[in-house]
């Protein structure tokens, strides 16, 4: 009796590349797992990682920051949508809004970008990569305790960020104020007052 031997391909073409599993070939091992959020979703932050996923194999993981002026982060992690990706880290700037990502491939690579690889300086420099500090984050923005005698809490920052605090003063208003983190050149110290932004105040 004749012993049949059946091998069942999968073929997938997706703009215009084509690419062929063996189903009897497909090794899980080489799948990761990554950390899966979108602060567009809520429930993604620096502290709020999400849910962990089965990548696929030959995805790595994302970690994305997108940072307004006014210091609000939004975060996203996913798997990577293209595979066999070069590991790396980027920055840069669209409209007013500092952009940080990075692609990297080990399992749960994604948590922040410290373990995503992320060192402050820019890829391919030789530039030792700055220590992570920690600053007080508080905002009166969405009604929090934040003034001069309240500093917020303790808040672990990216490698390469350092702190911020912000005043704005209105005449017969209460003082503005927001601590954070933000990134910055290693060792540049800057203070500065505005003055007649609007009538009356003063940013500093």
């Amino acid at each position: 009796m004749m012993n049949s031997y059946f091998i069942f391909l999968i073929v997938v073409t997706f703009f215009g590349l084509t690419k062929c599993y063996s189903v009897l070939d497909t090794n899980d091992a080489d799948a990761i797992k990554c950390y899966i959020c979108s602060s567009l979703d809520g429930g993604c932050s620096q502290d709020q990682v999400g849910e962990e996923k089965q990548c696929q194999p030959g995805q790595g993981c994302i970690i994305a920051i997108e940072i307004t002026a006014d210091g609000q982060e939004d975060y996203r992690r996913e798997c990577s949508p293209e595979y066999d990706e070069e590991i790396r880290c980027e920055e840069g700037e669209t409209d007013g809004v500092s952009i940080q990502s990075c692609y990297c491939s080990t399992n749960l690579c994604n948590r922040n970008m410290a373990d995503a690889g992320y060192t402050g300086q820019p890829d391919g420099t030789t530039a030792q990569p700055s220590e992570a500090i920690k600053c007080y984050g508080c905002t009166t923005l969405d009604g929090g305790h934040c003034s001069d005698e309240e500093f917020g809490d303790e808040k672990q920052c990216q490698p390469g960020f350092g702190c911020l605090i912000f005043k704005e003063s209105k005449p017969g208003e209460d003082d503005s104020y927001i601590r954070d983190c933000l990134p910055a050149e290693e060792n540049e110290n800057t203070c500065k007052t505005e003055e007649g932004i609007e009538e009356g105040v003063t940013a500093v």
